[in-house]
């Protein structure tokens, strides 16, 4: 409940951004590739409201594309600028 993201059923790595980017020195430069889970459910709700109030770069989302070829994932790289 320290986490303005927080949502009782989210991924771990929802906390990681929010932490992360609260780290950053001003100007300092947050990359992550995630899931993109988080972009359509419930629980990503208030990780995508709280990201509405971040300087987002650039979200590349790559869908169901095999990114990594010895595993199924579903990436998404998630640059911000603090």
């Amino acid at each position: 409940s320290s986490y303005e993201v927080f949502s009782g059923t989210a991924d771990l790595y929802a906390y990681f951004i929010e932490r992360g980017v609260t780290l950053l020195k001003p100007g300092g430069l947050f990359a992550y590739i995630v899931a993109n889970k988080w972009m359509r459910a419930n629980y990503g709700r208030p990780l995508r409201e709280w990201l509405r109030k971040q300087d987002i770069v650039e979200i590349t989302d790559f869908g169901d594309l095999p990114v990594f070829e010895q595993a199924t994932t579903y990436p998404c790289i998630l640059v911000i600028l603090y």
